[in-house]
């Protein structure tokens, strides 16, 4: 099935989400929450379901390690060493951002280890055999299962990280499993358990229904652990519809999400640290509507002048590899 290319629609709304959610921490104002959680982290999971689609179809393209390993570098270093020396470059000549309510050199890119974690287990599992449509679900549901015993589990890392980890293997399973799926219907579902884990509603009817199939003598699952489990199962699939199944938007051909991501922070410390100098007090919505500006030219010229040409030599491995097969055989 030929992919319809609303990837880098979506990429890039998720990243102005992104966007608008730091907007306020860096103001020193509370980040925006609706029922504990923030457009930022909705956005991080949308973006880790995505990865988790389009690196598997990736690695199935071409099951080879080497240039897996190649092309996922060149999609994620050129843009990020450009984006950490101008975070550098900015810090310093901006002072340190003395005076700022929140001092960070670039805080969107600490997620950005946890997704290379995951394209290295995307590989690990390639290289075993098991990323394949009769192998991969056994894992993705003993996986499953370990993720809902920890349920319980309040600590930071499992909050933040572990949801993030299940929205790419979630993204993954769909990418292997969606010729027995039928993704627009799962994803109808899913608005549906959406409405359940995000309405006061829902959660009063979930703890009413849990409450009478307790289990019997085991450890009660507290509901924002059920909550948790159930947003995760649904949200990848909201996300692969719009981004595979709905109508195509025939633009946004070029792909400046992930420099709105990686460029975003330091610009918005830059105009906070301005607003300030000015005798302006920055607010969320200020910071993000005059951050955004800069932070969509920044990222073009990115996807321009390093994102898109290191992407053209994902040819040169293959090149090189016909000449060594060549000149082997000659």
């Amino acid at each position: 099935m030929e992919i319809k290319n609303n990837f880098n629609l979506i990429r890039v709304v998720l990243s102005i989400f992104v966007v608008l959610s730091h907007s306020y921490p860096v103001a020193g104002l509370p980040e925006p929450t609706y029922f504990y959680m923030s457009a930022g982290m909705l956005a991080v999971h949308g973006f880790f379901a995505i990865s988790g689609y389009l690196i598997t179809r990736s690695f199935e393209r071409s099951p080879r390690v080497l240039s897996f390993a190649w092309n996922r570098l060149l999609r994620i270093a050129p843009g990020l060493v450009v984006a950490y020396l101008f975070s550098k470059f900015a810090y310093k000549a901006f002072d340190g951002y003395a005076g700022n309510p929140l001092v960070l050199l670039n805080a969107s890119l600490w997620t950005l280890p946890w997704e290379m974690l995951c394209y290295v287990a995307v590989g690990l599992v390639g290289v075993v055999g098991a990323l394949n449509r009769n192998t991969f679900p056994a894992l993705y549901c003993s996986l499953w299962f370990i993720f809902i015993m920890h349920l319980g589990d309040d600590g930071r890392l499992f909050y933040f990280v572990t949801a993030m980890l299940m929205m790419f293997l979630t993204g993954a399973f769909i990418a292997l499993a969606e010729h027995r799926l039928s993704v627009p219907k799962a994803a109808l579902a899913a608005v549906f358990v959406m409405l359940v884990v995000f309405t006061q509603t829902g959660i009063d009817a979930l703890s009413a229904l849990v409450k009478v199939a307790d289990f019997a003598y085991g450890p009660k699952f507290p509901i924002g652990g059920i909550r948790q489990a159930l947003y995760v199962a649904a949200l990848s699939f909201i996300f692969i519809y719009l981004s595979v199944y709905a109508v195509r938007v025939p633009f946004f051909k070029d792909d400046i999400s992930y420099g709105v991501y990686v460029y975003a922070w330091p610009v918005q410390e830059i105009v906070v640290k301005l607003m300030a100098d000015h005798g302006l007090a920055p607010g969320g919505l200020s910071v993000f509507l005059l951050s955004m500006p800069p932070i969509v030219l920044l990222s073009w010229i990115s996807w321009r002048l390093i994102e898109k040409p290191a992407l053209g030599m994902k040819k040169l491995l293959a090149i090189r590899k016909t000449q060594v097969t060549h000149q082997i055989r000659s």
